[in-house]
């Protein structure tokens, strides 16, 4: 949910929404397959989920800048949400722990 309200304040495109929704579906439900996004939700939405599903698979914690050549505006966005979703909830842990 964090992901699609951070997209929302980037744009209203609602295929790059329905992304950030879904966008770790891949990899974390194995029932769901791109063939699944694809008849549910279309093309469109099932090629950013899957660019985001590769992308995240191949940073494993290394950034480079190849991860980056050829990325559209579309998947840098949904990459640059999940990113700062990722980074907000290592700081609420962080924190958290920090006053145990």
């Amino acid at each position: 949910m964090e992901v699609t309200h951070i997209l929302s304040t980037m744009t209203d495109d609602s295929a790059l929404l329905a992304a950030g929704m879904l966008h770790d579906t891949l990899t974390m439900c194995p029932e769901v397959t791109s063939e699944v996004l694809d008849l549910n939700f279309g093309a469109h939405v099932c090629a950013l989920v899957e660019a985001e599903s590769e992308r995240c698979v191949n940073l494993s914690g290394k950034i480079d800048r190849s991860a980056f050549e050829g990325i559209s505006e579309e998947e840098m966005k949904l990459l640059l949400a999940d990113t700062l979703s990722g980074l907000r909830s290592i700081s609420r842990i962080s924190t958290a722990s920090f006053w145990d």
